[in-house]
């Protein structure tokens, strides 16, 4: 509490000296600053948190005319600039400020694009990994890394390690970041911050329901998700032929009278099946593995076409399609097909 009450020192002091030059400016000052630190003091001025504050609360939040708020991330860079926050204040000032602000004054939506473009341009907004997106809801460990993730990631730009719009920028920022959630921490116990984050999201998966049974049957699962068992010696994963058999099916496959696969069809699919005696198969009973797969897909309600084949999916057939014009790619898990899901 100390560090704080220094800290709320500092920027009084600060506003005092705006007060002293022109008191509209101190006011605004101040206001902004309550916002942009909830009176946790100048340590808890980030650019993470400085950008969200000026591209995404000032426009949505805070009622005014453009003027208004244009005035206001002056007088806030006005007061940056006594705190000694001359990097800050120059991103009050910055012609992406302006433009954003612009833009939401436009139409909200059109800033609210504006206002994404800037974040990630500026390098120091933690990306999405092909092993982690960040969730639009976070649990506290989530919300306290992203935080943490966003301040390394501002240290690596202000030092010079990542310098945004160069080429090849982005792939070194995902690499920092997967250095980052890869390492252990010691607040953690020793955890790697990405399996912090995992076992967090599975746990509110258990507990989402808040429901007793729910939370008996579940529990047991969550270690094995966390820390699976390695496959056997010369085993392969399932899921990869389950992916080449749904790509096929979507091209069109013929089918024999009985609405099984075709002859050369099985023939060429055996080997990736598991089928390794010297005879070719004549039909899909003899590759175990093939015919199993092919029962679980028949359980998502496959269209044989009328005239002995599996059609080709027109566009609004493929799973995942609708999502794609949302903006967000959702693929049908193996799991869902043993379900009987649609």
């Amino acid at each position: 509490m100390t560090g704080h009450h220094g800290e709320d020192a500092v920027i009084a002091a600060a506003l005092l000296d705006l007060s002293a030059h022109d008191q509209d400016v101190a006011r605004q000052a101040e206001a902004a600053l309550g916002s942009l630190t909830w009176g946790r003091g100048v340590g808890a001025i980030t650019q993470d948190r400085l950008q969200h504050f000026l591209w995404y609360e000032l426009p949505l939040k805070w009622i005014g005319s453009l003027d208004d708020r244009l005035d206001i991330a002056e007088s806030l860079a006005r007061a940056l600039d006594l705190l000694g926050l001359a990097r800050y204040a120059a991103v009050c000032r910055s012609q992406d400020t302006r433009a954003i602000l612009e833009a939401y004054d436009r139409d909200p939506g059109h800033g609210l694009a504006a206002f994404q473009r800037a974040n990630a341009a500026s390098g120091i907004h933690p990306p999405d990994l092909p092993e982690l997106t960040w969730g639009v809801m976070m649990g506290p460990i989530e919300a306290a890394l992203f935080i943490s993730v966003a301040e390394f990631l501002e240290l690596a730009v202000s030092s010079g390690e990542l310098v945004p719009g160069t080429r090849g920028w982005r792939t070194r920022q995902q690499g920092l970041v997967r250095n980052r959630l890869g390492a252990p921490a010691e607040a953690l116990g020793g955890e790697a911050l990405l399996q912090a984050i995992q076992a967090e999201r599975l746990l509110g998966w258990v507990d989402g329901g808040r429901s007793a049974i729910r939370r008996t049957v579940l529990s047991p699962l969550v270690d094995r998700l966390l820390d699976p068992a390695p496959f056997p010696s010369g085993a392969t994963d399932a899921s990869f032929s389950l992916r080449w058999l749904l790509e096929q099916l979507v091209e069109g496959v013929l089918l024999t009278q009985t609405g099984n696969l075709g002859q050369k069809f099985v023939q060429a699919a055996g080997p990736r099946f598991g089928w390794d005696v010297p005879r070719l198969p004549r039909t899909e009973d003899d590759v175990v593995g093939l015919h199993l797969v092919r029962a679980a897909l028949a359980m998502c309600r496959p269209r044989p076409h009328r005239h002995g084949s599996i059609r080709r999916a027109r566009r609004r057939d493929v799973p995942g399609h609708a999502d794609q014009r949302r903006g967000h790619t959702r693929q049908r898990a193996p799991g869902e097909c043993l379900r009987g899901g649609v």
